[in-house]
């Protein structure tokens, strides 16, 4: 195609002499060369597209969410500890969940009016006893009422505790209610905590007959007696509950008491007989219990209820 083009363009450029002349003559060989060398340059392939292997599915991340916060599952409960004394014994108030009966003591030193204590979730009754569980307290209806003499209902108080949350005036200070309106901590068998009184005995005669010595429980119109053989000087009496007692003894038809004369000496200067109230307390014997005043009235002692 070139070369055609060539030969046309010389052909065209002759002179009146039919010649070429050599300037009319470069270009078209300068083509001719080019275009040779042109078709002579390889071409280099386009590349191939390699088809892509083990095509994956483009994974995606979750989307961010911010981070769960738990609630506090404990809640906070506050209170006032009181005692019908001069002064607060030492005591263990008992927050009881009533569903679970799970309970969480709070240890009172002595004259500690206040307390505070985290407890789970849940719905609770708050008593206390004191260490030897002689005397019971209770968080009761009787305490917004305002404890006065016209307020009979002893029954405990259920009061909700929510996770995160402080509940006040939970006020131990209900110890007016008889010994059953408190209740003894789950798992809590009372028979294991008991106490013993011990006294020695006597007789106005040359011998000691055999007694039936009996003390009585005035906190619960109990009472518990042994028999003494004659001769004996001495007596015991264990497993009793704590309480508060009196003790008289028995032989043929008189009766003989611990009371004021006693400590007095039973002298004639010694005319108070009335009895004596003393304190059992669980896990100790309470010695000196002596029922030696046979000179009394017999009216200021009770009817022997032993058989």
């Amino acid at each position: 195609m070139v070369g055609s083009i060539a030969i046309q363009y010389i052909s065209g450029n002759k002179n009146q002499f039919g010649e070429v002349p050599l300037k009319k003559i470069i270009p078209p060989i300068i083509m001719i060369l080019l275009a040779n060398f042109a078709c002579t340059i390889p071409t280099e392939p386009s590349p191939a597209t390699a088809a892509p292997s083990n095509p994956t599915t483009p994974t995606t991340s979750p989307p961010a969410t911010d981070p769960v916060i738990n609630p506090d599952p404990n809640g906070v409960v506050n209170g006032t500890v009181c005692f019908p004394s001069e002064f607060i014994p030492e005591m263990t108030i008992y927050l009881q969940e009533i569903n679970t009966n799970n309970t969480t003591e709070v240890n009172i030193a002595e004259n500690q009016n206040v307390f505070s204590q985290q407890v789970p979730s849940g719905t609770y009754i708050a008593y206390a006893w004191l260490l030897d569980f002689s005397i019971g307290g209770s968080y009761s209806q009787a305490v917004p009422c305002g404890l006065s003499v016209n307020c009979i209902d002893h029954s405990l108080i259920q009061f909700p505790v929510g996770g995160g949350q402080t509940v006040s005036g939970i006020d131990v200070c209900d110890w007016y209610g008889d010994p059953n309106s408190v209740p003894y901590p789950p798992n809590f068998n009372p028979a294991t905590l008991v106490g013993a009184i011990e006294g020695n005995l006597g007789y106005p005669s040359e011998y000691i007959p055999s007694m039936t010595v009996v003390a009585f429980n005035i906190d619960t119109n109990g009472w518990f007696y042994i028999y003494t053989n004659e001769g004996d000087n001495s007596y015991f009496i264990g497993n009793l509950p704590p309480g508060n007692y009196q003790v008289v003894a028995y032989a043929n038809v008189l009766a003989g008491g611990y009371t004021l004369a006693v400590p007095c000496g039973l002298s004639v200067n010694c005319p108070d007989h009335s009895r004596i109230t003393f304190s059992v307390v669980a896990g100790q014997t309470t010695s000196g219990i002596d029922p030696l005043d046979w000179y009394a009235s017999q009216a200021a002692f009770p009817a022997n209820p032993a058989p």
